[in-house]
């Protein structure tokens, strides 16, 4: 959000929507539980209904199932509501790429 040129910004971020104020509460519950920081809803109304999810430098795939893992825990424990697990979506995504 820094850089004034959009054709400039990194596209090294993934931003969801999960709906206020849930954004805050699985960040901190993330954080609190698993010492996975996810960061806030930057340029997003309302922040508290979005996370992102940092992936720029040296991301593999094991620390990509960990974050997910990590953000399906947290959606289990706080009764946030979700469609199937991105953390099964992803193991079968990397299998068929094996």
């Amino acid at each position: 959000m820094n850089i004034t040129d959009p054709a400039h910004r990194s596209h090294g971020v993934t931003s969801v929507e999960i709906g206020s104020p849930n954004g805050n509460a699985l960040r901190k519950w993330c954080v609190d539980h698993c010492g996975l920081t996810l960061g806030i809803g930057l340029g997003r109304s309302p922040a508290d209904a979005y996370f992102r999810i940092g992936h720029m430098g040296h991301v593999n795939a094991h620390m990509i199932m960990g974050v997910l893992g990590t953000i399906d825990a947290g959606l289990k424990s706080l009764n946030i509501p979700h469609g199937e697990s991105a953390l099964a979506a992803a193991a079968q995504a990397l299998a068929m790429r094996a």
